[in-house]
């Protein structure tokens, strides 16, 4: 029966944090409420300088400075109040903080075309309802998210999940499923790029180009988040440079137009045929 399966579309999987939606104001605004409770503790903190603090903390290879900023300035009760605070603020207005990206669905759409698509992401089980609401979860084969079924990335496990389900979707169109011919797009290596490589699949980074970004975006009149923009051009864990071999994406793009030029390319064609596991 084999010989009678017809070819499969390669699975292009994507993040959904930075690369369809814009995360960046989230994290402004995280900044912002973490500088808001330390400087209840101490009246000389100042956003920059809060800044400045998580400047040096990726520099010496923190990939959560959040996470360090919370632990370090706050007791533990404060650590509590604050974290909740924040999932309850940016959950609320999840969208608000998220924006789509401006280009995502004549993005999806010219992609749909030619791949099925499939969505591997980290967070809560509401972003499938906020997808539908936008208008994109239609574009999506497969759509995988960490809070429903238990697995974060970059544990294997929810790789896998998409693996299976889009092997599943293949074989009910009578389809040859060929795990070289999926790829996973994200914007983090440790997150999205080494897992993915594990997994037999091919790695596309998007680190964006922000100058470009946000050309003329209505968020430069916000001071506080042209303050965060321009410590993020400076310094994010997303922009570091591979460990290692298996840490090094095939490509690296700088926006999603770039990501589907490239996806169409020939030359994208030949990477994935020659894909293998490290």
């Amino acid at each position: 029966m084999s010989e009678f399966l017809k070819p499969q579309k390669p699975w292009i999987f994507m993040g959904v944090g930075n690369v369809l939606f814009n995360e960046d104001p989230a994290y402004s605004q995280i900044y912002l409420m973490i500088y808001r409770t330390i400087q209840k503790r101490d009246e000389s903190i100042t956003f920059e300088r809060l800044l400045n603090e998580r400047d040096e903390l990726i520099k010496d290879g923190h990939i959560l400075p959040i996470k360090v900023l919370i632990e370090q300035a706050l007791p533990e009760n404060e650590k509590i109040n604050l974290k909740r605070e924040l999932k309850a603020v940016l959950e609320d207005n999840w969208l608000k903080y998220n924006p789509l990206n401006d280009d995502t669905i004549d993005f999806l759409k010219e992609l749909e075309k030619h791949f099925y698509l499939g969505i591997i992401a980290n967070g809560p089980s509401f972003l499938r309802a906020i997808m539908q609401d936008v208008g994109i979860k239609k574009y999506f084969k497969v759509i995988v998210i960490s809070e429903e079924i238990g697995i974060p990335k970059p544990n294997n496990g929810i790789f896998q999940e998409a693996i299976n389900l889009a092997k599943e979707y293949c074989e009910s169109k009578n389809e040859k499923f060929d795990k070289s011919n999926v790829v996973m797009v994200g914007d983090s290596l440790e997150l999205d790029i080494l897992p993915a490589k594990k997994n037999g699949m091919t790695g596309i980074q998007i680190i964006w180009d922000l100058d470009k970004k946000y050309k003329k975006s209505e968020l430069l009149n916000d001071e506080i988040f042209v303050k965060y923009l321009n410590h993020l051009k400076q310094h994010s864990s997303r922009r570091r440079e591979p460990a290692n071999e298996e840490e090094k994406p095939a490509f690296i793009v700088s926006s999603t137009a770039e990501l589907k030029n490239l996806l169409l390319s020939d030359e994208f064609s030949k990477a994935i045929s020659q894909v293998k596991l490290v």
